[in-house]
């Protein structure tokens, strides 16, 4: 939990510092007194707004990146402003009425689905995305089968409910006739459908016991490693877009910083930071030196979680410190609105 910033500002300072950070933001370049003096209606004359910078400056929510008179956000002055200075974050579902239906067209296949909710985040935040679906283990089995490929060789195929799917093959001492198999097949439907996984491989072996083909091989492969066989790679799984419209920005145009984010961002760096680092931290901004990752320290984190009937998990936007911070939580908050009917 990233501690509340209290910093005694003035009514003036408060205005000041939301307007260059906000103006910084926009423009990429540092923040003079007489830009925001031509910018902006504050009524105040250049020299207190000098003074106010220097204020901010001294408490270290402002900094002089060369010797010009401009300043620029610290991670200080960006967490206050998250903090205290956010608007705060509006869902204008009509926007995403085009974005909503082009995601469900690819609804069917949870895979398609996810992998395309972090390239529309990439695509309309010019960030990179990230999409971590979490507890598979317990999404509803929906349907089960089991498929002869040979006399001895017989696929086991599961479909969840989140619309993923997992096939292991058996490996079998004995033919199987597709007469038996069928039977196999209809007592699983039978006592096994819409549990979790979790369920199934706790009370396989009590469901099936009294059932007449318990001692059929298929089912004692099943009941003595359930486990195995009920059961996906991974219980959080992570989607991403492709890098190019984040390294587009112009902080990654420096090819020490571009070095390090490419090797942050490398999957399964990315992956195993989310999962072991952040997942359980919910809704969450990580801004510069704040990330665990200290290659991730000139980049802030944006995440918001999302709830369905099947999925659970979470949405996140990676940036530059320089973050649109208020216009990503207002797409994470259409998202995440749009999402619990398009999965």
């Amino acid at each position: 939990m990233i501690p509340l910033i209290n910093y005694d500002l003035n009514t003036r300072e408060r205005l000041i510092l939301k307007a260059t950070i906000e103006d910084y933001i926009e423009t990429k370049v540092p923040i003079s007194s007489g830009y925001l003096k031509n910018k902006h209606n504050f009524g105040l004359s250049p020299a207190t707004i000098r003074s106010a910078l220097a204020s901010l400056e001294n408490k270290g929510l402002l900094s002089h990146p060369h010797t010009s008179s401009g300043r620029i956000p610290t991670d200080t002055g960006y967490r206050f402003f998250v903090d205290q200075l956010l608007d705060g974050a509006e869902s204008n579902r009509d926007e995403f009425h085009q974005i909503e239906q082009s995601l469900k067209r690819v609804s069917y296949n949870v895979d398609e689905l996810m992998q395309a909710v972090a390239s529309t985040l990439a695509t309309a935040s010019r960030m990179f995305g990230l999409v971590l679906v979490e507890h598979y283990q317990e999404s509803l089995l929906k349907d089960i089968e089991l498929v002869r490929l040979s006399s001895e060789r017989v696929m086991l195929v599961l479909a969840m409910k989140s619309g993923f799917i997992n096939s292991i093959t058996l490996n079998l001492r004995v033919a199987v006739e597709q007469d038996v198999l069928e039977s196999v097949t209809r007592v699983l439907k039978e006592r096994l459908i819409d549990l979790t996984l979790t369920e199934i491989q706790l009370t396989i072996k009590d469901r099936l016991r009294d059932t007449d083909i318990y001692r059929h091989e298929v089912i004692q492969i099943l009941v003595k490693n359930p486990i195995q066989h009920f059961y996906i790679a991974s219980d959080n799984i992570i989607y991403q877009s492709t890098l190019v419209p984040l390294l587009e920005q112009p902080e990654f145009q420096d090819a020490s910083i571009l070095q390090k984010t490419l090797t942050a961002l490398e999957p399964s760096i990315i992956s195993k930071y989310l999962i072991t680092q952040l997942g359980d931290m919910g809704n969450f901004i990580l801004i510069g030196s704040e990330n665990p990752n200290v290659n991730l320290e000139h980049c802030s984190l944006i995440s918001s979680r999302f709830k369905s009937a099947d999925i659970n998990g979470q949405l996140i936007v990676v940036g530059p410190t320089r973050i649109p911070y208020q216009n990503i939580l207002n797409m994470l908050a259409n998202f995440t609105e749009i999402l619990p009917d398009v999965c």
